[in-house]
């Protein structure tokens, strides 16, 4: 039987995690009328379960902007993964409305951090830019998707707490993937002009264009070179303009005769 190849696993345990760190923005829809009856709270209190969560990861994302390029992804990701962990085991075993809720703004402080590194980590598992924004898309779709669904499943079948002990294993998973000596620092190669990771720069679950460079510069760049050069081939093929007789100046025909290599004779 064949072995599965390591770094297609890792790709998959690191998809996993940005998964689960985008479903977690909506993943506990379906059992909000459980908390409100548990916690005995308003519509407002309960609301603020997903509200603090989404607007960390916003507010997170903005502030990292700047220092995108800078993010070393193993510490960053080891550190985002091990909040995330540490939020959701808080959040399972919380006792009150604001206990939960402080949990899941430690929860979201984590998956901010995850998903700032998983970009670079599965560029480096890739090795490719383009694939590794991909994924990371793909799997951050996925997980925003299927979010209230698996949520009001494990509401359903045991408890709205089963929602967050299930993501312990799972960002465990994903914190194995981080610790990979593949996962590299890829900023250093960003500066000395190497391959740059990608930003995303589609509509996922919280909508921002976040967590990397901007994915069309390369490609933006390339095809400006590309029609410079097939304007200079285009030049190179015509040859100087030439201007119709009546508008011809003093002297074309001297010009033309020299290019030619032949002398100009006065008509």
């Amino acid at each position: 039987m064949r072995r599965p190849d390591r770094t297609r696993v890792l790709q998959i345990a690191l998809a996993m995690g940005v998964a689960v760190a985008f479903a977690d923005s909506s993943i506990v829809v379906l059992a909000l009328p459980d908390l409100y009856g548990e916690f005995d709270t308003t519509l407002v209190g309960v609301s603020w379960v997903i509200s603090s969560y989404n607007a960390v990861v916003a507010v997170g994302a903005l502030l990292l902007v700047p220092f995108a390029r800078r993010l070393h992804p193993r510490p960053t990701g080891i550190v985002g993964v091990a909040l995330f962990a540490a939020g959701s085991a808080g959040c399972a075993s919380a006792w009150s409305l604001d206990v939960l809720i402080g949990f899941r703004l430690l929860q979201a402080l984590g998956g901010t951090l995850l998903l700032a590194a998983s970009l670079r980590g599965l560029t480096a598992l890739t090795g490719s830019a383009v694939r590794g924004a991909t994924y990371w898309t793909l799997a951050g779709t996925i997980g925003a998707a299927a979010g209230p669904a698996l949520g009001g499943v494990l509401t359903q079948l045991f408890d709205w707490r089963a929602i967050f002990v299930v993501q312990v294993p799972l960002a465990l998973v994903a914190l194995a993937a981080m610790t990979d000596p593949r996962v590299r620092d890829l900023a250093p190669e960003a500066r000395k002009g190497g391959e740059r990771p990608h930003a995303l720069a589609a509509d996922t679950g919280l909508g921002l264009e976040v967590f990397g460079d901007d994915a069309a510069t390369d490609e933006g760049a390339g095809q400006s070179r590309h029609r410079r050069v097939r304007q200079l081939e285009t030049v190179a093929q015509i040859g100087p303009r030439r201007r119709p007789v009546d508008q011809q100046l003093p002297g074309d025909g001297e010009l033309r005769g020299r290019q030619a290599g032949r002398p100009y004779r006065a008509c």
